[in-house]
């Protein structure tokens, strides 16, 4: 009978085996992840990422009062603002076309960028900001959002427009004075001077009040207040150089002593600031 059982186990035993699929790398590829998650201060909200090993994740919210759960395609590095009235999270671009600009090759302005939403979590409402890049909100105070807006793009040409242009202005061009060719290629330095770049949008929650800013090179939130800390540098720019106080739609100049001006701190309750400056365009040291 022992003999019986160990046959009939061993029998079990190869079947099971000969049952087993070997993996493959597809198999990993199709493997998911949690990746970041919170909860919100009230637990009312549960914030996660589902991400595959290539591909595109999703961002998922857990409404607890109405047991239901709101995908966001794309979704990551979300963040509930600290009165739970609304979650601010960035969105990649589609996997495919992202990999694709690399294969061929494109250049990092002409590369798909991300976008941020701001969601109102008591409607559902969203609110898309295109090509940006991150976000930052003040950690124990609901109010503003500051969020980093990429480059504006280069304009392209059209080559078969300007091969034609070319062919006819050709004529006139030899006719033109070198002084009206030089003073045509100062307006266009001009004109690049003009494009803003480094821009963050300020951006009051459930309020009316927006505000972009150009040239900015550092920028920090006070964690119990809206008030923002945030300094100007650009060598080109005919904007003012320097530290900037920045509350309820209303900038302060606080410094303009030093062409760099960085590591900027400010307090918890935002009535304290410090920041390093120098004469040196390079960066200050400590």
């Amino acid at each position: 009978m022992n003999k019986f059982f160990t046959l009939f186990a061993l029998g079990i035993t190869l079947y099971a085996s000969a049952q087993k699929k070997v993996l493959t790398h597809e198999d990993y590829d199709k493997w998911k992840s949690i990746g970041s998650y919170d909860l919100s201060a009230n637990g009312k909200y549960v914030r996660y990422e589902i991400n595959p090993q290539e591909g595109d994740g999703n961002l998922y919210v857990y409404d607890a009062n109405n047991d239901e759960t709101k995908k966001f395609t794309r979704g990551y590095g979300a963040k509930f603002t600290h009165n739970n009235n609304y979650l601010v999270f960035k969105v990649k671009p589609e996997y495919a076309e992202t990999r694709e600009a690399k294969r061929k090759e494109k250049k990092k302005d002409e590369m798909p960028r991300n976008h941020v939403v701001v969601v109102d979590l008591n409607t559902w409402v969203m609110d898309t900001i295109n090509e940006a890049s991150s976000f930052k909100i003040s950690e124990e105070y609901e109010g503003w959002v500051a969020i980093k807006l990429e480059n504006k793009r280069k304009e392209k040409k059209d080559k078969s427009k300007d091969e034609k242009n070319s062919k006819e202005e050709e004529s006139a061009e030899e006719k033109k004075s070198e002084k009206e060719k030089s003073s045509k290629e100062k307006d266009e330095k001009k004109s690049k001077k003009k494009i803003v770049k480094n821009r963050i949008l300020l951006w009051e929650l459930g309020g009316s009040k927006r505000d972009t800013i150009g040239w900015v090179n550092e920028y920090s939130f006070a964690k119990k207040s809206p008030r923002l800390l945030y300094s100007i540098k650009n060598e080109k720019a005919d904007s003012i150089k320097g530290v900037f106080f920045y509350e309820n739609g209303q900038s302060e100049l606080l410094d303009t002593n030093g062409k760099s001006f960085v590591k900027l701190a400010i307090s918890e309750q935002g009535d304290k600031m410090v920041w390093s400056s120098t004469q040196d365009s390079a960066d200050a040291e400590v």
